[in-house]
């Protein structure tokens, strides 16, 4: 079994990771709550990911369309990663939130993928479309409309199970 913390949109003020999102890393004896991080775009500033680098949890992230550029040598525009028997598309998206999954989708036309991970409108979704399950975990840092969220994702062989949390 894995589980999977997904974020996205971390604009914010800081150039270090708020406290209180170490909380959700880690328990009390600081062992891992999880088994990776999917960042879903926009990360603005090196220094976030860097640290998200430096938790020594692995790190799947893509770019977006706000992003530090000295981060474009190392994080690709889109990506697909494969956790036990299930294949994740990452990528940030871009349009209005009701052309959105239409765009994120035409990303991964041709390519077999069970969930596509997916940000940009700052409004987490979870919906599930003929066999595949398209995931936004909303913005970590600058929710919109309502209050910052993230993802989690728990994969049990080809089981995945997908939900939001608010984050402060």
């Amino acid at each position: 079994m894995r589980k999977i913390l997904v974020i996205s949109d971390t604009h914010h003020p800081y150039r270090k990771i708020p406290s209180e999102f170490y909380d959700l890393l880690f328990d009390d004896q600081d062992k891992k709550l999880y088994d990776g991080i999917i960042h879903c775009g926009d990360i603005q500033d090196i220094e976030f990911y860097e640290d998200l680098l430096n938790l020594n949890i692995p790190i799947y992230a893509v770019l977006g369309n706000n992003y530090d550029f000295h981060l474009q040598t190392n994080i690709p525009v889109g990506r697909i990663i494969f956790l036990e028997d299930v294949s994740i598309g990452i990528v940030h998206g871009n349009g209005t939130s009701p052309r959105i999954i239409d765009n994120v989708r035409k990303e991964f036309l041709g390519e077999k993928v069970d969930l596509i991970c997916f940000g940009h409108s700052h409004t987490s979704s979870i919906e599930k479309i003929g066999e595949k399950i398209y995931f936004n975990p909303g913005s970590l840092t600058s929710g919109r409309g309502s209050s910052n969220t993230y993802g989690v994702i728990e994969i049990d062989g080809e089981k995945i199970k997908t939900c939001i949390k608010k984050f402060l």
